[in-house]
């Protein structure tokens, strides 16, 4: 797995969503690098999500990964 996160990526929460990365962006006010994420399953949730990207990649209060990588989407990365 990676460190880094890329736009296009595909993402599994540990609650078992899966998520696609639409962008990454930086918070003006610290400089902080963010993801911008999608549930893959609109029909579940439409909403666009933004995280600290240490935080994304980081692990949960339970022990497990907050969000696992599943696949490489490259089409999205432009």
């Amino acid at each position: 797995m990676t460190n880094s996160v890329e736009k296009g990526q595909i993402y599994r929460h540990f609650k078992g969503h899966e998520y696609i990365v639409l962008h990454l962006a930086v918070d003006t006010a610290n400089l902080t690098p963010l993801v911008v994420y999608q549930n893959i399953d609109q029909m579940v949730d439409d909403r666009i999500w933004v995280r600290r990207q240490t935080e994304f990649l980081d692990f949960h209060a339970s022990g497990v990964k907050r969000f696992e990588l599943i696949q490489k989407n490259d089409s999205l990365a432009k």
